[in-house]
């Protein structure tokens, strides 16, 4: 029975990568865009270009860290960043709509990863939206080439699930605590696959750059790889490249949310960018900005340094008065040291003696008093 449930894998997954394969080839021989016709006979795309520029996908890295296998895509650059063709974005992202789209209809999984900080978000949302599988936390080597392992890791999970739902009894305070950190960290790295019995039918990754180890697996195990690949990626990397920003929260948010509404659209159910008009068009799981325009002047961090300059501008002030008085009063002043010089010769504050002192301070100078005293 184990053979045969393999055999029906095996045969699947050779039927979804052929199914892959002549929509690449339909795709390459088609110029237009993909587009929907609506009730009223409007035709109308994938998506708006004016939503793509809004999202900012066009945006490409530093021409000095450019790819040269990304040169057919790109239309030029601006300021030192090349700019990627939208003709190419919108048509790489039909073909891997389509792609997704037949591999859902087919009953196939496809598992989301995003790793980095702009797409954690985004990921997780629109994976749960569609019910899917992801991974938006560190990739764990072997998730796919040992899923063996993976699955006992798994199923080590699950059974801290069932110890939480029973709060833990039978176990200490101390206990508890520690197989509660356990739980989270095995959910957050886990959790996104916990109900993955078998292997992906195909991976969706929002950066080619940060996902190195997934498409090495993927490669070995013959599974088709989507993914984002900016102007600094090579697009042979992945069976079908999307030509687009791998930065940009929203140019992440934007493409994640019309590849789980190929899903969603397999399934029956609500799109929330592919086919609508611009105004209706939603970024999913988009990550709000965390910067925060500041008053550098009235700023905590500037108060103490302002409080300094002022108090050297009132130091070099009252320095000043002291130099003009002592010009103005120079006899009078010099009388008088000469006065007390004369009085008291052996005073620590003889220039002789501080000159001394000043040039060579490891010196050690007999106490002048004492001296004094013995000759006396």
């Amino acid at each position: 029975m184990q053979d045969i449930k393999e055999q029906k894998v095996t045969d699947n997954k050779e039927e979804i990568n052929n199914d892959v394969d002549k929509i690449i080839a339909d795709e390459k021989k088609i110029s237009d865009v993909t587009i929907n016709i609506d009730e009223k006979g409007r035709k109308i795309p994938l998506i708006a270009k004016e939503k793509l520029l809004e999202a900012g996908v066009q945006f490409g890295h530093k021409t000095q860290r450019w790819n040269p296998a990304m040169k057919p895509f790109i239309h030029g650059e601006k300021n030192g960043t090349h700019i990627i063709n939208l003709n190419k974005v919108n048509a790489s992202l039909n073909v891997s709509y389509n792609a997704i789209n037949k591999i859902a209809a087919r009953g196939g999984k496809i598992l989301f990863v995003g790793t980095n900080k702009h797409s954690k978000k985004t990921i997780k949302e629109n994976a749960l939206r569609v019910k899917t599988y992801y991974v938006n936390e560190r990739w764990l080597g072997g998730t796919l080439t040992n899923f063996k392992t993976i699955q006992n890791s798994v199923r080590h999970l699950r059974y801290l699930e069932k110890l939480a739902k029973d709060n833990f009894t039978g176990y200490t305070k101390k206990e508890a605590v520690k197989l509660q950190k356990e739980l989270d960290k095995a959910e957050a790295m886990l959790g996104g696959i916990k109900y993955m019995r078998r292997l992906p039918d195909a991976i969706f990754l929002t950066s080619v750059s940060d996902e190195r180890i997934v498409i090495k697996e993927a490669d070995k195990l013959g599974i088709p790889v989507i993914g984002i690949v900016d102007t600094n990626c090579n697009p042979r990397d992945v069976k079908i490249p999307i030509f687009a920003n791998d930065d940009a929260n929203k140019s992440i948010s934007l493409i994640t949310t019309l590849i789980a509404d190929a899903i969603a659209d397999a399934k029956g159910e609500e799109r929330k960018a592919a086919f609508l008009d611009k105004d209706q068009v939603e970024f999913i799981g988009l990550e709000k900005s965390t910067f925060r325009k500041t008053n550098f002047k009235n700023a905590s961090f500037n108060q103490d340094s302002n409080n300094n300059r002022n108090f050297k501008k009132d130091y070099k002030r009252d320095s000043g008065f002291k130099k003009d008085f002592r010009r103005e009063n120079g006899s009078n002043t010099s009388t008088v040291n000469n006065s007390t010089n004369s009085t008291n010769t052996n005073n620590y504050s003889n220039s002789n003696y501080s000159n001394n002192f000043k040039r060579n301070p490891t010196r050690k100078v007999s106490n002048p008093t004492n001296s004094t005293r013995n000759s006396n």
